[in-house]
């Protein structure tokens, strides 16, 4: 949970400070008794200015300020403002406000005025305000009041009356707003033609065309601004500038007022924080490739048809090119409910992809959109085959190209950062620090979730608390194309790990041992991890060299690493995630072997068991329908990839622990 770390009398005396620190800051509200204004701020001098807007949220005890968007936003080169919805504090059910505020009090104009001013202090050279849904709303009203300004949205609401009925007499009763304070005035209906006349910024929205705001809420505002295009003509184009102050983006990338996928937003995010002039419309059509995708994957499943190879051919257009590799894509869905035969199938259709990405004057060749989606296609193909020894040279063939058509347009964020369970971290501080897999580290991204100290994964308790191997033959980071992952690798290697629990001398310690799955590399009498990531950038060991999960040898290791580690954390700061391999997901299908699943939990328990032996008393635990993996999962279907339930109870299970320690 984030606290206030900087209180201001007045929000005159934040706009008369100059000297602003990275941290919570909060002030009463002007005309508000027992109203407050609380936001997050992280300088980055000279960088331009985001600040997200968060929409519906739910609600738990002392869950205030709600700073949300900092998983996606964090690790990008820019001064960060995040607003809690302050009206949130005034009622514990109501879970929307639009940053409106209450009667009498007009939160927007001081969001204006917070915002210009730390803009000011940190020389940004533009303001990007950006959310989803109700934030989007927020979001879009900074722009109109700010020059200059791009408000990057999704699914907004544009007036507040055709939201829903309930949250809005929610709203209206806390807020003490009767219906002609916000309906048809050009200040807060963005469906007035006013509210458009004199549009000082510009907005950047994508739209769910299945999403029932297309016709309550994107319509009417097309109208405002004389646009009489209807839904279908907007789906056809996929991509349309309005007007002067507003481009849209439609696709079908879910079910209703689903957000957009990660990818998409972590695109827009780069492409409108980049240094110099940015143009919103380009940063818009660099989203094309990817929104054909996600529509290929909601649509009904057909043969495999198209040789997604065939995309790498000369052809009129990219678009059309990214048309095919969708096409692609949409074949690899079916894959998710064939059998391993099938999958095997289609990754020998996929063989001219892998020869490709394995030819340095063939990827130099192929253009970025093309790369990206092809690299997607094999992304998604190699989660299908694992854990066969399939998927390993499918998937380095996905990041290979994928880092490829990153460099081609311009060094944006990996996709594969973002697609990967492994998602790079903020530098260590206060908050959690996870060691452990995508079970513990998942559930931060929610909102409410407490600060995440830091992520250590893909290093088994052996391997991370022996010595450092004076060197590790072949080994070859770079072949690692994420950074993430190299560090991962590094971290493992290097023994890093007691350096970063040093760092964060405060605060709760998270574990889980879902990694211990993992074998281990004898090298020079000490061990290392044998990681998808190690393999990848050295060469695979002699079966003689192997500390074998689950082996009588790895069950000694882990227990004296733990030793170790209750050494240098002590126990009372430990909580380990108590979870277990999934045998079928939530519709019934199998996602691994019954006698694995079994042999895998039998070891679980045994770890458990040393770790409370070894001092540690504080353990998160799930009812068994909890423990069912999620067929829907973002990293794909297997054992310990959960249902959102799960990843809910876990904070939950963390927020009455950090109140027990209070």
């Amino acid at each position: 949970m984030f606290g206030v770390q900087f209180r201001w009398s007045s929000l005159e005396h934040f706009l008369n400070a100059v000297d602003l620190r990275d941290g919570v800051h909060a002030f009463p509200l002007p005309g508000a008794e027992h109203a407050v204004y609380e936001f997050y701020v992280r300088l980055r001098p000279g960088a331009p200015l985001l600040a997200h807007f968060h929409g519906a949220t739910p609600r738990k005890p002392n869950d205030l300020p709600k700073i949300t968007g900092l998983p996606i936003s964090g690790d990008l080169p820019a001064t960060l403002v995040i607003p809690s919805d302050p009206i949130l504090d005034l009622d514990d059910a109501i879970r929307i406000g639009w940053h409106v505020g209450q009667r009498g009090v007009d939160v927007h104009a001081v969001a204006v005025s917070v915002l210009q001013h730390v803009a000011e202090v940190a020389a940004s050279p533009r303001i990007v305000a950006w959310g989803g849904s109700g934030g989007g709303y927020a979001a879009i009203r900074i722009a109109r009041d700010i020059t200059g300004c791009v408000a990057f949205v999704w699914n907004p609401q544009t007036s507040i009356d055709a939201y829903s009925a309930p949250s809005v007499q929610a709203f209206r009763a806390v807020g003490r707003h009767e219906q002609t304070v916000l309906a048809g005035r050009p200040e807060s209906d963005l469906t007035h033609p006013g509210a458009w006349a004199d549009f000082r910024g510009e907005v950047v929205c994508f739209q769910e065309e299945s999403d029932w705001h297309v016709e309550s809420h994107l319509l009417p505002t097309l109208r405002a601004v004389g646009c009489d295009l209807d839904a279908e003509a907007l789906v056809e184009g996929v991509l349309t500038r309005v007007s002067a102050n507003l481009s849209v983006a439609i696709s079908h990338w879910g079910d209703g007022h689903a957000p957009p996928p990660r990818p998409i937003i972590a695109r827009m995010l780069h492409e409108l924080t980049k240094s110099g002039d940015v143009d919103p419309w380009a940063a818009l059509e660099s989203s094309r490739p990817l929104l054909l995708a996600a529509r290929a994957l909601r649509q009904p499943v057909r043969p495999f048809t198209l040789h997604p190879a065939d995309a790498l051919a000369s052809s009129p257009s990219d678009d059309d090119a990214a048309r095919q590799l969708a096409q692609g894509l949409l074949n690899l869905r079916a894959l998710r409910q064939e059998e391993s035969d099938d999958v095997l199938s289609a990754a020998t259709a996929l063989e001219p992809l892998l020869e490709v990405a394995g030819r340095t004057e063939e990827l130099a060749a192929l253009r970025g959109p093309r790369a990206e989606l092809a690299g997607l296609a094999l992304l998604h193909l190699a989660r299908q085959l694992e854990p066969t020894s399939h998927a390993r040279p499918v998937r380095a063939a996905a990041e290979r190209l994928l880092a490829h058509a990153s460099l081609h347009r311009g060094g944006a964020p990996e996709v594969t950062e973002h697609i990967h369970e492994s998602v790079e971290e903020s530098e260590l501080g206060t908050g959690v620090f996870v060691y452990g897999s995508c079970v513990s580290r998942d559930a931060f991204e929610l909102d409410g979730a407490p600060q995440l100290a830091g992520y250590v994964t893909r290093s088994t308790v052996a391997s991370a608390f022996s010595a450092p191997p004076d060197e590790v033959p072949g080994l070859d980071l770079s072949a690692n194309p994420s950074a993430f992952q190299r560090r991962m690798v590094d971290t493992d290697v290097r023994k890093l790990l007691a350096e970063h629990l040093r760092a964060h001398a405060s605060g709760p310690v998270l574990l889980d041992f879902i990694d211990e799955r993992l074998d281990a590399r004898m090298v020079g009498g000490t061990v290392i991890t044998q990681s998808p990531e190690l393999l990848r950038c050295s060469p695979p060991a002699p079966i003689e060299l192997l500390v074998q999960s689950g082996s009588p040898a790895h069950r000694m290791a882990f227990r004296n690493g733990f030793r170790r580690l209750v050494t240098l954390v002590d126990p009372e700061r430990i909580i380990v995630n108590r979870v277990y391999w999934s045998e079928l997901d939530h519709r019934g299908r199998r996602v691994a072997d019954a006698g694995l699943a079994a042999r895998s939990n039998a070891l679980l328990d045994e770890l458990y068991r040393a770790a409370e032996e070894a001092g540690v008393t504080r353990f998160l635990s799930y009812d068994p329908d909890l423990l069912v993996a999620d067929a829907d999962h973002k990293w794909g279907r297997g054992p310990f990839h959960f249902v959102p339930a799960l990843y809910e109870s876990q904070l939950e299970q963390l927020r009455r622990l950090g109140e027990e320690r209070a």
